[in-house]
């Protein structure tokens, strides 16, 4: 009798291991296109890009939702007008603590692919935590986007992407 309720227990064990890996789980992806590497895996939630803007030298916020596995630019926030002027958005500049700001609401997309350069000093924020793009990666694309999965084929994507296998495209 003993050994059945052991055989229980490891039984119940595995199910809810089976489970936990079939969970669907969403996260954010950012990889390095031009290495083929995963950079990170964050949670799937609103986000900012952070760059100097190369012809008004001043920094600018880009606010980005995420609906499902889309990504819309909801607002532009600068530290100088003019650079939130540059973007031609329908809507006026606003200024507000500080800095400059002008609604967005564009077209959601499915992927965002920005270019690291040390002159940009292009970041991902997410809350305080902060991953700049840029450091040995001069040039690189950096791709951006929700991946959808369960969370045992997250975890695989996200551990072969640390092991430096290639991410798929």
């Amino acid at each position: 009798m003993a050994g059945r309720v052991g055989g229980l227990g490891a039984g119940a064990l595995l199910a809810g291991v089976l489970a936990a890996a079939a969970w669907p789980l969403q996260v954010l992806e950012v990889a390095d296109l031009d290495e083929g590497r995963l950079l990170a895996a964050l949670p799937a939630q609103s986000f900012q890009l952070r760059y100097r803007h190369s012809l008004y030298r001043g920094y600018v916020w880009e606010h980005f939702s995420v609906s499902g596995t889309h990504l819309t630019l909801e607002a532009v926030e600068a530290e100088r007008e003019a650079a939130g002027e540059y973007y031609g958005l329908l809507h006026r500049v606003v200024r507000t603590d500080g800095r400059y700001r002008v609604s967005a609401a564009t077209a959601p997309v499915e992927e965002l692919v920005v270019r690291a350069t040390a002159l940009g000093e292009r970041a991902l924020l997410l809350g305080r935590f902060a991953l700049p793009l840029y450091p040995d990666r001069e040039g690189h694309r950096i791709r951006i986007r929700v991946v959808r999965g369960p969370v045992a084929q997250v975890a695989l994507r996200l551990l072969a992407g640390h092991l430096g296998k290639r991410v798929r495209p």
